[in-house]
């Protein structure tokens, strides 16, 4: 060790401050070589003491930006611990907040009930409020658009020197498991940000404890703020070591020393930015902490700040309901300044901007809630349903600004622990194809215990398990969003406004597939089934409701039972095996009675067989307008004649005596029903010639996109077709519509090749493309009722590609393939 590293303790400040202002790692490196530490391999000491740590610390979150939110999560941790401590409030006793709502409305609310459902939640706060919370747990950019570093800061607790390596350079060390309120658990989660850290995974971590923490047995350096560094090393070996600037006591320990540390009052590790002051390291502190993740490798790299595909935006994604703000600065000069020249804008979660009454405009309706149940414990779900605005434009594949390309987001304490694309509203099981763009979905698995918790997610809190937990809570979810009538009504309304004004002559479409089609018979009956055009939209009336008289829900019911029965009354019912049982209550309680944030009723549901009391495994509940509807699944192994009995209860924080009811249920064989449409609207259907045949498709309708319509389907030149499956809510729900590109280049050309047959070679292109998507459905499909593949290919995605790379060649074939012969040897 040099000289200058013998005695840097003296100069640690400055050090330290050099560090901050460096944003490249050559610029890190050049100062840590200048001191004699880059070149000292005894002064780095390994993360959590773990020579092997890049087993766990490689294995962290797969994307930046939820490696990034771990950090948050922490700071936010670092925040409620401080005012719960500075409260005289031991965290583990039994005086703790159980969750973090509580914590918040108790810490930063003074709230006098803190379970109250007002509380505890920023979606509540006034934007002032907001702004200046956000501005104690902050996110800065630096250093340049092709290079930014990162740096997040909070004015939380703290650490001591000595902590640090049982803290910040830990890993699995149990500091928070007893700790309710907070989210960070597993102490590894922090370090999922190295791997998107430059070539050598360097990050800066500063700290101080806060000095009001200290207890009297405290020592001076307890009291001062200390550094360190992390960088990743090569060991010759199979995996690489994560190790932290460790030099103090080095000399006689090697890879065992402390980290630096140095006596100020105060240090400057808040950001601003404005545009008289943008620095990212302008506003003292007098405790708490600093991380800084050089040469981030994030995307997109522009104006952090921005609302539209920001990094700002795909935080507020990955942790959808903040419980304390973040303030987002943009203290690069690159970039100007956002939304009216701001560079500081608070992030406080998709969900929470979403339920914010300012943001009730980008809203359809107020968002849908219910609960689903899993195990016997309550799972809210939340459905945002975007407007589309006129002026509004497809970008990337999605339409709404928030949450871009995401569908449903699982969350626990609001942090997103698997995030579906949206994808998932195209599935067959949710029958949302028109919606796929519109939608957002949260579900908040926070009630779960750590056990089932374990059984759903990974450690790194980025992705799910593939159990069958998991595969009951997602077909759960499904079956929640398929049953919903707004939900399905909704996607009515935007066919209609998909199609209006597109519609051509499909009967000459269906002429010419006619004669093409009776040429290869086997083709007619493997893809159509003799099927003729349905008509665009639903017969007036169909799939609407009428208007319901308003309703006023009180905040706690005065009663609760069976649907058309008398309170206290037993239901009996037949339900057939293998199928869901459906259940309707009637209540005054208002739609929110069950997930509401605080002072919420639950439904308790106990199924009887035999001797034996198990709480059901998967159902859901959905409460709209006085009637409450619950879908429940019939346990493994039922057989015809058994008898079950379900008995629910509801119960709430103003009722002494839950509302009971009692369920008797008769299991039956189960008899096979065609799919599609219900029984009245198939025989509302019978003579329209649209019914498929079995194992075929109906005939989809086809309409034209202009150029002009681009952005409404992600077309551009060389698109050809995309399909959308019809909800099932109206007429000939199930089957497809087919939206082809009538300015696809190669179209364009054949057609001012031969102008005379313009029209013809357009009916040409249109009908080969018909063909196609019919096949590539076929296919799908079939494997679908087949089963031969767990995982089938996404259906859209698939044809929209395929009908691309078929594009240049279909005219050619249609034109020349019928001209070949062959010649007689």
């Amino acid at each position: 060790m040099s000289r200058k590293a013998a005695t840097a303790a003296g100069g640690a400040k400055e050090l330290c401050l050099a560090l901050m202002r460096a944003d490249t790692e050559a610029e890190v490196i050049s100062i840590l070589q200048d001191h004699g530490y880059w070149d000292s391999p005894a002064v780095w000491r390994c993360i959590g003491d773990d020579e092997s740590n890049w087993a766990t610390i490689g294995n962290q979150q797969s994307a930046a930006v939820a490696a990034l939110a771990e950090k948050f999560i922490n700071s936010i941790d670092a925040l409620l611990l401080n005012g719960c401590l500075e409260a005289g409030v031991d965290p583990k006793g039994s005086d703790a907040p159980a969750t973090m709502r509580e914590a918040v409305a108790r810490f930063f609310e003074q709230a006098q009930n803190p379970n109250a459902d007002h509380v505890g939640r920023i979606a509540n706060w006034l934007d002032d409020q907001i702004k200046a919370q956000a501005r104690r747990l902050t996110l800065a950019a630096t250093g340049t658009g092709s290079v930014p570093s990162l740096s997040i800061a909070d004015e939380g607790e703290g650490q001591t020197p000595d902590m640090v390596p049982d803290t910040f350079m830990s890993l699995h060390k149990r500091n928070k498991v007893d700790i309710p309120f907070v989210q960070g658990k597993f102490n590894m989660g922090g370090t999922g940000a190295l791997y998107f850290c430059g070539t050598h995974k360097i990050q800066l971590v500063v700290t101080r404890r806060n000095p009001r923490l200290l207890g009297p047995a405290a020592t001076k350096r307890d009291a001062e703020w200390s550094f360190t560094l992390t960088r990743r090393e090569a060991t010759g070996a199979r995996n690489p070591v994560c190790t932290y600037l460790a030099p103090l006591g080095a000399s006689d320990r090697p890879r065992h020393g402390s980290v630096l540390s140095f006596a100020a009052d105060t240090m400057p590790l808040l950001p601003e930015a404005s545009k008289q002051v943008r620095d990212a390291y302008y506003r003292h502190i007098p405790h708490g902490s600093l991380i800084k993740l050089y040469e981030y490798d994030f995307s997109p790299r522009s104006n952090i700040v921005f609302t539209r595909r920001g990094l700002r935006q795909r935080i507020e994604t990955y942790i959808p309901e903040l419980a304390l703000p973040i303030g987002v600065f943009e203290c690069r000069r690159k970039f100007g300044g956002a939304e009216g020249g701001s560079y500081f804008t608070p992030a406080r979660g998709t969900a929470t901007r979403l339920e914010q009454e300012k943001n009730e405009d980008y809203l359809e309706f107020k968002p849908i809630g219910g609960v689903l149940q899993l195990g016997g414990t309550d799972i809210v779900i939340k459905v945002f349903a975007f407007k589309r605005r006129p002026d509004q434009k497809k970008r990337d594949g999605f339409l709404h600004e928030y949450a871009q390309g995401a569908g449903v987001l699982y969350t626990v304490n609001g942090q997103t622990h698997t995030m579906v694309s949206n994808d998932f509203f195209h599935r067959q099981a949710v029958d949302l194809d028109y919606l796929r763009d519109d939608l957002l979905v949260t579900v908040d698995c926070s009630g779960l215990d750590e056990i089932a918790r374990a059984d759903l997610f990974m450690n790194s809190r980025d992705r799910n398990r593939d159990t069958g937990l998991w595969k009951q809570l997602e077909r759960t979810v499904e079956g929640f969003l398929k049953r919903n009538e707004q939900l399905q009504q909704l996607a009515i309304r935007r066919r209609e406004e998909a199609i209006r004004d597109r519609t051509e002559d499909n009967q000459a479409l269906a002429d010419l597939l006619d004669r093409v089609l009776k040429a290869a018979p086997d083709l007619a009956k493997v893809l159509l089934g003799g099927a003729r055009l349905p008509s665009p939209f639903p017969k007036p009336g169909t799939g609407q409701k009428r208007q319901a008289k308003r309703f006023n829900g009180k905040r706690f019911p005065t009663f609760f039972h069976f649907a058309k029965h008398q309170a206290g009354e037993e239901l009996k019912r037949q339900v057939e095996v293998g199928r869901e049982l459906r259940v309707s209550f009637v209540t005054d309680a208002q739609d929110d009675y069950f997930w509401r944030a605080g002072d919420r009723g639950s439904m308790s549901v106990t199924l009887t067989r035999g001797a034996q009391s198990t709480a059901v495994s998967a159902a859901s509940l959905h409460l709209s307008s006085g009637l409450a509807r619950w879908v429940g699944e019939l346990p493994a192994g039922v057989r015809t004649g058994d008898i079950l009995t379900f008995d629910f209860e509801v119960i709430d924080p103003l009722r002494e005596e839950p509302f009971s009811n009692r369920l008797r249920v008769e299991v039956v064989p189960r008899t096979d029903r065609p799919s599609g449409p219900s029984g009245k609207t198939r025989r509302a259907n019978s003579g329209q010639g649209d019914k498929p045949a079995e194992g075929g498709l109906a005939l989809p309708e086809v309409l034209p996109v202009p150029r002009a319509k681009w952005g409404d389907f992600g077309f551009d030149d060389q698109s050809a077709l995309l399909i959308r499956r019809r909800s099932g809510a109206g007429k000939g729900g199930g089957g497809y519509d087919f939206f082809y590109n009538v300015d696809n280049d190669s179209l364009l050309r054949a057609q001012k090749a031969q102008p005379a047959d313009a029209e013809l070679t357009r009916e040409r292109f249109r009908c080969a493309l018909v063909l196609v998507g019919l096949a590539l459905i076929q296919q799908v499909e079939g494997q679908r009722r087949q089963a031969q593949a767990d995982n089938q290919p996404d259906l859209e995605s698939l044809v929209t590609m395929t009908t691309r790379a078929l594009a240049p060649v279909l005219l050619p074939l249609v034109e020349f393939v019928g001209t070949l012969s062959v010649t007689p040897p």
